[in-house]
């Protein structure tokens, strides 16, 4: 009977280990639970943290339409300003030839005293020449009327 009672001992024993093992397992088990639950809440904070990163990148690729269509309207302004340049151009270069124009004319103005001043002392020249040869002319004298010389 002591063997019976031994052996009753051991299977205590036995059944004491297998009761704190399942202690254990299920401590371990309310361990990985808590990993679980652990890692469904890591799992919804990263699934948050993604569509937050879809909601940026939906704002930012909006940014991006929004500064390419600046771009596209400072270019066209750019494009406008360059032909209001060239027409600025173009009228400095009528505005050179007019000066160009004038600074002739005013040349011609003012060379033009000059050239009436030759034209009248040639005209005294010719009207001097005219003077001395009517005295050789005296048959042409005769038949004509009296020239009278101013």
């Amino acid at each position: 009977m002591e063997n019976i009672f031994a052996a009753l001992e051991i299977v205590v024993a036995a059944l004491e280990n297998f009761i704190a093992a399942l202690e254990i397992f299920i401590a371990t088990l309310e361990i990985v639970m808590a990993s679980l639950e652990n890692f469904i809440a890591a799992l919804e904070m990263i699934l948050t943290a993604s569509e937050n990163i879809c909601d940026a990148l939906e704002i930012f690729i909006a940014a991006l339409e929004i500064i390419l269509d600046a771009l596209e309207n400072i270019y066209a302004a750019l494009e406008v300003f360059i032909a209001a340049l060239e027409n600025i151009c173009d009228a400095l270069e009528l505005i050179l030839a007019a000066s160009e124009n004038i600074c002739d004319a005013l040349e011609n103005f003012f060379a033009a005293p000059e050239s009436l001043i030759a034209a009248l002392e040639s005209f005294a020249a010719a009207q001097e020449s005219f003077v001395t040869t009517i005295p050789f002319m005296p048959a042409a004298a005769e038949n004509s009327s009296p020239v009278v010389i101013v």
